[in-house]
């Protein structure tokens, strides 16, 4: 089965860059299911109902998120009505939602799972997030099994990548909108990747107008800091996962850019 996942979708520019580069990739492979990382969608912090129909309208099928998941109080109600959305599920805080979810495509049951990286995020106050896969891939029935790990460090991206090697189908690094050029199968089938990248302004810094940006750097002042809408750059990863057992045949970087 071949399934895409795209990268950190952020405001307005990121939507755009969805809606302008998603249609012709799917005209040219025989994809069976989109997911999307849409903690970012509505001006650059959490999902607004219309902008989650927008996605949905151009051909994403399912969405996870990360820390920002919960910026708009409009979209929580999404977690709740919605079951193709999915928030971290290592969270301490009571939230709407779940963050693992069962579903059939095709025949095929597939579960997509997100969680939350422990380093440098205080967002939700995530706990161990090795520890809740793991109760997770016990009870898990479905053939193929796809896990967004919403983190910041290299480091325990990888780690959770090593781990879990032949217990999952893939595990893909999202949240700090630089895609990585790792992108590899592990030893024991998982389709691994530090980062998939983001979707918005290719000449911004990581999807925010550099003005604002590089004032906060230079003064050491709080600025607010302003979406750049441009849609020049679309970030995703193209896996191909065997139906029966699970392993990754092949995964592919897609970074288009200026």
């Amino acid at each position: 089965m071949k399934i895409l996942f795209i990268g950190d979708v952020f405001g307005k520019g990121g939507r755009n860059a969805v809606k302008k580069f998603l249609p012709q990739i799917l005209e040219e492979e025989a994809i069976e299911l989109v997911i999307c990382n849409g903690e970012n969608l509505s001006h650059g912090k959490g999902i607004l109902p219309r902008h989650y129909e927008e996605m949905m309208d151009v051909g994403v099928d399912f969405f996870t998120t990360g820390n920002h998941a919960f910026a708009k109080k409009e979209g929580n109600t999404l977690f709740e009505s919605e079951d193709n959305i999915i928030r971290p599920k290592n969270i301490k805080e009571e939230k709407p939602g779940v963050g693992t979810r069962e579903f059939d495509v095709n025949g095929t049951l597939i579960r997509v799972t997100n969680l939350l990286g422990t380093c440098f995020i205080n967002e939700l106050d995530p706990y161990n997030a090795f520890l809740e896969l793991e109760s997770v891939v016990s009870e898990n029935k479905a053939s193929i099994h796809i896990v967004d790990f919403h983190a910041e460090a290299t480091a325990e991206k990888q780690a959770l990548a090593y781990a879990f090697d032949g217990k999952v189908s893939a595990i893909l690094g999202t949240h700090t909108h630089i895609q990585t050029a790792d992108e590899r199968i592990l030893k024991g089938g998982t389709a691994y990747i530090t980062d998939v990248g983001m979707c918005g302004s290719y000449n911004s810094v990581i999807g925010s107008e550099k003005k604002e940006v590089l004032e906060r750097f230079v003064t050491e002042q709080k600025t607010r800091f302003q979406v750049d809408d441009r849609a020049d750059m679309f970030c995703a990863v193209l896996m191909d996962i065997d139906d029966k057992t699970g392993k990754a045949k092949s995964i592919e970087r897609i970074y288009i850019h200026p």
